[in-house]
């Protein structure tokens, strides 16, 4: 399916992308950031951060800060989506936090269950679409992409 879309860009005329940060548990989120290369190429401003045994969520939530804010200055976009494994994780817990200490500085969101159709869609759109729109993606193409493969298949 090919999209035709007017890019968002900044004062300069410089394209500006959403930034995308997927928080899990383990490396599932660096695996789904190496799916999504697998399919689409290399993706700008999108990014895993990863919680496994043992970790401190605290330093998590530091981490959590840091990128985001790294990833807003990077190309002036000032929106980061999050994509969080479960709701009620540690990721999902240290996100919120993060969230609440940069509710005034940086415009957040995040989407729990991240899957690869959701990371595909929202990433191919980070540079045509504004964060709500893409908040709004994520949700639509995280539950549509569910489904009972026999029964869609008419098995």
């Amino acid at each position: 399916m090919y999209r035709c879309y007017n890019a968002l860009v900044n004062q300069k005329g410089e394209e500006v992308m959403v930034g995308i940060l997927i928080v899990t548990h383990g490396e599932f989120g660096k695996a789904l950031i190496s799916s999504a290369e697998l399919i689409m190429g290399k993706r700008e401003n999108l990014d895993a951060l990863e919680l496994n045994f043992g970790d401190n969520t605290d330093d998590l939530k530091i981490k959590i800060i840091d990128k985001i804010r790294g990833m807003s200055t990077l190309n002036e976009a000032k929106e980061v989506l999050v994509l969080v494994d479960m709701f009620g994780g540690s990721p999902s817990n240290s996100t919120a936090f993060a969230i609440n200490e940069l509710r005034n500085d940086i415009n957040v969101e995040c989407i729990t269950g991240v899957n690869l159709p959701m990371l595909l869609e929202v990433s191919s759109m980070s540079s045509a679409e504004n964060l709500a729109s893409l908040r709004e993606i994520a949700l639509r193409v995280g539950c549509e992409s569910i489904m009972c493969l026999k029964t869609k298949v008419g098995m």
